[in-house]
């Protein structure tokens, strides 16, 4: 009998003939009863040209499933979940890519085995993506979990556009400190909203080198799992944020929590590495927590830290708990009294604190 996966292959290719020129768009599916038994095997099939779009049966057992996808692909999950636990053979990730991909409503979940040796960068990710085009790298309702890196984006050449919506980013990081939860190189704009980041190993939540970056309504939880979700580790987060090279950021509505495992003390931090010339660069921080949980003798805590030079004035109305809001203290765009801002609307803030900071940054 003719595997399933190479009849369904021949038959694309018998409907593909004389037609080389012409961009198809071609739903797949995946799963005990569907035309592939696997997301790899899908994968492999995709002529670059077309487009692809994968439906996932979500009772299906997907077990080291490594896919390499060769043409831009949209994955519906429908609530699936890809498990690795052996190293990936390409040594770059569960699914890798250098075209446009949109995953929807799945789960990748990397166990112990999955991953590479230092000598290799020890930096497996459960998405790596390698476009240097204007490509899209889009994640709506998916959890990311138990990656050496979790997301992985290569040089972007500030054209790529890469949203996170709905999502979760839990418990990724190897030790070696180089390695974070959700990378992003030089792609033009990342959006993040109503996500979730916590338990990374050592590096950065999310690290951003973006011409531009939006966060809105999202939750950080660094070096604590103090009122995370329970799939949350504490993790030794260094930053919350991380944005090296600056560019216009917008951070709104989101709430930043920090325990006494954080590495380096800071939540957000903006420039250090040096700026892009040719990139405009702006800091706005609106109706955001910055909580440092366990504040005291030997944790002293940065909200906002552009370490000893003011790189851009930071601009906003925010709240500040056991933590210095801004450093320098004098990075600012003028300040006044303002209220508490408002809760963010995927997760509600927590009960006024005493001894809260709220302070107000204006442009003018």
């Amino acid at each position: 009998m003719v595997p399933r996966e190479i009849a369904t292959y021949a038959a694309f290719s018998m409907m593909l003939v004389g037609t080389a020129n012409a961009q198809r768009t071609i739903t797949v599916t995946v799963g005990p009863s569907g035309q592939f038994s696997t997301i790899g095997a899908a994968a492999a099939s995709e002529i670059p040209g077309n487009s692809y779009v994968i439906n996932i049966d979500p009772t299906g057992v997907y077990l080291n499933d490594f896919a390499e996808f060769g043409a831009d692909t949209v994955i519906n999950g429908n609530g699936a979940k890809i498990t690795a636990n052996m190293p990936p053979p390409n040594e770059k990730g569960l699914f890798w890519t250098a075209n446009s991909l949109t995953i929807n409503n799945l789960s990748l979940i990397a166990e112990a085995g999955f991953g590479i040796s230092q000598s290799l960068g020890g930096n497996a990710a459960l998405i790596r993506d390698q476009s240097s085009t204007a490509t899209t790298l889009a994640l709506n309702n998916v959890l990311i979990e138990g990656g050496q890196d979790g997301v992985l984006t290569g040089g972007g050449n500030f054209v790529e556009t890469v949203t996170i919506t709905n999502s979760s980013i839990v418990n990724n990081g190897a030790p070696n400190g180089q390695t974070h939860g959700f990378y992003v190189n030089d792609a033009g704009t990342v959006t993040v909203s109503g996500s979730l980041f916590c338990g990374t190993n050592t590096g950065h939540h999310l690290k951003v080198r973006a011409a531009s970056t939006t966060i809105s309504g999202s939750i950080f939880y660094i070096g604590t799992a103090t009122g995370a979700p329970s799939e949350c580790n504490i993790g030794s987060a260094s930053l919350a944020i991380d944005l090296p090279n600056g560019g216009t950021v917008e951070v709104t509505n989101s709430q930043i929590y920090q325990g006494p495992a954080n590495q380096n003390g800071s939540m957000l931090r903006y420039g250090e590495e040096g700026l892009v010339a040719g990139l405009s660069n702006t800091l706005d921080v609106n109706n955001t927590l910055f909580e440092n949980l366990k504040p005291g003798v030997g944790n002293h805590s940065i909200a906002i830290d552009e370490l000893s030079k003011c790189i851009v004035p930071v601009t906003g109305t925010d709240t500040f708990i056991g933590t210095q809001p801004i450093q320098p203290p004098g990075c600012v765009s003028g300040t006044s009294p303002a209220p508490r801002p408002s809760p963010p609307p995927s997760a509600p803030l927590p009960p006024p604190t005493p001894g809260a900071h709220h302070i107000h940054y204006h442009g003018g």
